[in-house]
């Protein structure tokens, strides 16, 4: 299994994008906030089953664990091997990028520079136990509630975790 906890929400409907700069205007110009779009349930989970959803499970991820957008933030690959030889396993939690965060084609290889998954895969000195604990193991430590989740999850549709 394998757990992405740093899956931030970018598919967002767009009238919450309007809605956004419209805020962000006011706020500049020390008018009062505009009001909140209607945006239904309906939308919000569409926007995540076919959005970053989808293309995390076309990557083998199991779970994500949604934070909220990333706006502004600078991301970089400095490098998932360094990260392995200087943090001990067993501190180290998968992160992959979602939608929108880190956009473009290595020219090199032909994959999505935020499908972080293979860069795990590629540290050759890694273990299949050093990767259960950084795809799945320690994010069930670290979120105390995951487990419970996941076997009622699993156990609903029939499955064994």
């Amino acid at each position: 299994m394998i757990i992405d906890c740093h899956g931030h929400y970018t598919t967002l409907p767009p009238q919450h994008g309007a809605w956004r700069k419209q805020q962000i205007a006011a706020l500049q110009d020390g008018l009062a906030p505009p009001p909140r779009p209607f945006i239904s349930d309906e939308e919000i989970r569409d926007s995540i089953e076919n959005g970053q959803l989808r293309v995390q499970r076309e990557r083998g991820t199991d779970l994500t664990i949604f934070s909220p957008r990333a706006a502004g933030m600078g991301h970089h690959l400095a490098g998932a091997e360094l990260l392995a030889k200087v943090i001990p396993v067993e501190n180290i939690l998968f992160a992959s990028e979602t939608i929108g965060a880190v956009q473009g084609i290595d020219p090199r290889t032909g994959l999505h520079y935020d499908d972080t998954r293979r860069y795990i895969d590629a540290i050759e000195w890694l273990s299949d136990a050093d990767r259960q604990r950084i795809y799945e193991d320690n994010a069930r430590s670290v979120y105390a509630r995951l487990p419970r989740q996941l076997d009622r999850r699993f156990a609903a549709r029939g499955a064994t975790v």
